[in-house]
């Protein structure tokens, strides 16, 4: 009876131990993915970019995205990722990234093709073809690195984070051009804010721009919101089209637009501590530090923040308890 008894700390303590070793070769071979394809791939692009009329790609969009549904994926089948350690061998690594390598290659080529005077269905052409291809080398990048199994195991939720993600990224593209209306909106609601901490005041020009107690700041495209409000609508689209049968439908419909009118309050408070930081504490660190890395962060808190409360309320109770019952 004794020696039945202390096997049982020793099996949950070896789990939790090859548990570890999982996550962290998922870790490091996550890591060493986004690393390659949103930090080293677009430095080669700019690095080696000719001069000339280019398509330009933001790197910090798709990345931010990307990071945003891997956060929610890891979440969400976290035991089953640490379940079983990734079948990969040397020839994953050897095929999968020489087909990256050449894909990226195209992407490179087309986005840097671009000109100002072809045919308008030539453009959209040109919008779609460079994301699409950089989204499958990006994923042949992914094999080569975990190799097939993973994607066996967890294939449906990976194309369906593809087929959803490419789009969202060509649709922000577009949706940009509605930044200058965007920005206004978010100065002014900056505007409102910040009267309670001090002298603010805006200025209504091509970009707008927003003071507060001397420090002056432009709210351009990347500070409008549409960043926010399409990678939301992204994640929404992913996490309900993985559920989709579990799901109440009414409860998501009208959670939606709840959820996308937060984003862009997310935004707005972002932009606003961006103004007392320059403001009261220092400019430089305001415009470099927690402008880059602000945005994402909040993002990905505010995306797994809101999940964490909405999914009991948008899962079907009445089908999780008919499957109890059996």
């Amino acid at each position: 009876m004794g020696k039945g008894v202390n096997r049982r700390p020793r099996r949950k303590a070896a789990r939790l131990s090859e548990g570890r070793k999982h996550l962290i070769d998922l870790s490091l071979r996550a890591a060493a993915w986004l690393v390659i394809v949103f930090v080293l791939v677009p430095w080669l692009f700019e690095r080696y970019a000719p001069e000339g009329p280019m398509l330009k790609m933001n790197s910090n969009v798709a990345g931010l995205f990307v990071v945003a549904l891997l956060a929610v994926f890891a979440l969400w089948r976290k035991d089953a990722l640490l379940k079983k350690p990734l079948l990969w061998k040397l020839w994953h690594l050897v095929m999968f990234g020489a087909i990256s390598l050449f894909l990226y290659w195209l992407s490179f080529t087309v986005t840097y093709s671009y000109s100002a005077f072809v045919p308008l269905f030539v453009k959209a052409l040109y919008i779609v073809i460079p994301p699409f291809t950089f989204a499958v080398a990006s994923l042949c990048l992914a094999l080569a690195l975990f190799g097939p199994d993973i994607f066996r195991r967890e294939g449906r939720a990976l194309i369906i984070g593809m087929l959803v993600g490419v789009p969202c990224v060509a649709v922000s593209l577009l949706l940009r051009q509605l930044w200058p209306f965007l920005s206004g909106t978010v100065t002014y609601a900056n505007v409102l804010v910040l009267k309670l901490f001090g002298s603010a005041m805006a200025v209504y020009d091509s970009a707008p721009s927003l003071s507060l107690d001397g420090f002056t700041v432009i709210i351009g495209e990347a500070c409008s919101g549409v960043d926010s409000v399409v990678m939301f609508t992204g994640v929404y689209l992913f996490i309900s089209l993985l559920d989709w049968k579990v799901l109440d439908k009414k409860r998501l419909l009208w959670l939606f637009p709840l959820g996308l009118l937060g984003a862009f309050c997310m935004n707005i408070v972002r932009v606003a501590s961006l103004m007392m930081i320059g403001a009261f504490y220092s400019p430089d660190f305001a415009l470099s530090l927690f402008h880059e890395n602000a945005g994402w962060i909040m993002f990905v808190f505010y995306t797994l923040g809101f999940w964490y409360f909405a999914y009991p309320f948008v899962r079907w109770k009445k089908r999780s308890k008919r499957s109890k019952r059996k």
